[in-house]
């Protein structure tokens, strides 16, 4: 897969040492079949980035607030939890603008099965900066589409939903409890991936 390095402003949604120095060392290997079809989080991908991406899964949207990397549509998916500020990392999220045709998109690159989400709200409700989406509708490659409730809570909360195998998973119709910003730092699509092939 390509990673081109993020330089100035793709980069603040990293940590200021992620790419500091001037040695650096990347190590890679492959996972086994027990750990590739594990029940697990498919949406994870700490190396996602904004734009075009042959590495997945990948998150877009239609909105990034003021077209910001700290508030980019793949902070939802690296794994960051940290959600009682917003800005520049360890405090990014996904932070779209006010608008009321929002959505949010991960595409895993191929057919997963799935049953639940998990989703951590950007809360910073102690100052009255956030508010949270109560409801979204979650569409499937195949066409279904299944709504969902949202609470207002800065802990991770499980939403069950039913079984379906699909390709991506688009999150829309998001309704704002109150006219503030409404964020997420982190989406977790929960499941199994059964395409483990070994040459």
């Amino acid at each position: 897969f390509t990673f081109p390095i993020p330089y100035k402003e793709n980069g603040l949604n990293y940590s200021k040492q992620s790419f500091a120095g001037t040695t650096h060392k990347v190590k890679v290997r492959a996972c086994n079949k027990k750990e590739w079809s594990a029940y697990r989080n498919l949406a994870l991908n700490p190396f996602d980035i904004r734009g075009d991406s042959d590495f997945y899964p990948h998150a877009t949207s239609n909105s990034e607030c003021r077209g910001e990397s700290c508030y980019a549509a793949r902070n939802a998916i690296d794994g960051n939890k940290s959600s009682s500020e917003h800005g520049l990392w360890p405090y990014h999220s996904w932070g779209p603008d006010k608008r009321d045709d929002l959505w949010f998109k991960i595409d895993f690159g191929k057919e997963v099965e799935i049953d639940k989400l998990v989703i951590v709200n950007r809360a910073q409700y102690h100052n009255l900066h956030d508010s949270y989406w109560e409801s979204a509708i979650v569409e499937f490659s195949d066409g279904s589409t299944e709504e969902i409730k949202i609470a207002e809570t800065h802990n991770p909360q499980e939403i069950k939903i039913s079984k379906h195998k699909t390709k991506w998973v688009k999150l829309s119709a998001l309704k704002a409890h109150e006219n503030k910003w409404c964020a997420w730092v982190e989406l977790q699509v929960w499941g199994k991936d059964e395409s483990f092939k070994k040459d």
